[in-house]
């Protein structure tokens, strides 16, 4: 009875004990936990609560690279594009745009602006070298940072692209498109079942898609640093202000020539196949002013080329050079390297 009495004793202080070791590992761990979640939350409402910063005027840079795009989607232009699939409104030639201009091994190019214009909407991504932050050298990042900007500014001023009614004129527009391409002797007007099947499966993927972005709430946080949003842009506009605020940062410094923002010059260079060698070009340049007091423009089109409006335009302006950097088409991103690597051999 003793030994009996003795065993059950033992047993329920090891119990008593085990319970008050699981209490204090829940005590030390539990409120961490707790802890980091309010922080966490905090930190999140916080962001989603913090207005929108409108950035002050940056000085203009010495390489500005102006990527014109023609026929981009009001989705695309509105932010509404999936990350993990960039071929899709060719969002991935962009971003490669901007990592070609700004990237140096382990190193951002504080001298280069890059400017993604987009038509017909007339919007412009400004990506300032000086000012960008957390940026990593890969296509998905630089999409994210892009999409975070057009997002914000799409809800700022009410451009919408995700609601039911324009995602209904896009369902339609795929319908014409389509039906344009098809014909049902039997059933006029009518789609087989594999184009509906098609057009559902995309139906899904797009509403996939928008449920992401909501949630991950990135129209409602401040935009990425060094990414700046301009609205109602025309191509022959931002060169225009490209040059006034080289004037303007050259008259400010007066005689200051240790200045590095100050350039007295602006030439612009449109990349074409049967232009005027570059090296040669630049070599002219160079020989005619002080390199250092040069601010250069560099209009360039995407997979589309140059429309014949911008051509006409910039062959009507006196300070625009066509230049090439060989008879072969290449990537706008791989022109981009080459202008660089010419003006860094200067």
């Amino acid at each position: 009875m003793c030994t009996m009495q003795r065993s059950i004793v033992m047993k329920v202080l090891i119990s008593v004990m085990l319970w008050n070791l699981v209490s204090a590992f829940t005590l030390i761990t539990t409120p961490g936990k707790k802890a980091e979640t309010a922080f966490t939350r905090n930190a999140v409402s916080l962001l989603s609560s913090a207005p929108t910063i409108i950035p002050a005027p940056t000085p203009v840079s010495k390489r500005n690279i102006v990527v014109v795009s023609h026929n981009v989607s009001n989705d695309i232009a509105a932010g509404l594009f999936d990350d993990r699939n960039l071929l899709h409104g060719r969002v991935d030639v962009l971003a490669r745009c901007v990592n070609s201009g700004l990237w140096l091994s382990n190193d951002i190019r504080d001298d280069t602006s890059v400017f993604l214009m987009f038509f017909p909407q007339n919007r412009t991504i400004e990506v300032v070298g000086r000012s960008v932050s957390d940026l990593n050298p890969d296509e998905r990042t630089t999409a994210l940072c892009l999409q975070r900007t057009l997002l914000i500014a799409s809800a700022k001023n009410n451009h919408g692209g995700g609601n039911d009614q324009s995602f209904d004129q896009h369902q339609e527009e795929e319908l014409l498109k389509i039906e344009k391409g098809y014909n049902n002797p039997n059933k006029p007007g009518s789609l087989p079942k594999s184009l509906k099947k098609a057009l559902r499966i995309k139906r899904k993927a797009r509403e996939a898609m928008l449920r992401r972005i909501n949630r991950a709430g990135l129209q409602d946080v401040a935009p990425p640093c060094g990414f700046i949003y301009h609205e109602n842009e025309t191509l022959a506009g931002r060169l225009d202000k490209i040059k006034e605020a080289a004037a303007a940062a050259a008259g400010s410094v007066d005689s200051n020539d240790d200045d590095d923002s100050s350039y007295t010059v602006t030439r612009t260079y449109m990349l074409v196949e049967d232009g005027e060698p570059f090296g040669e070009r630049l070599s002219l340049a160079a020989g005619a002013s002080r390199t250092t007091d040069v601010a250069s423009i560099f209009v360039l089109g995407d997979q589309n080329g140059y429309t014949e409006c911008d051509e006409e335009m910039l062959r009507g302006r006196n300070d625009v050079d066509r230049v090439s950097i060989g008879s072969i088409s290449l990537l706008t991103s791989q022109c981009i390297t080459i202008c660089h690597h010419y003006l860094d051999a200067l």
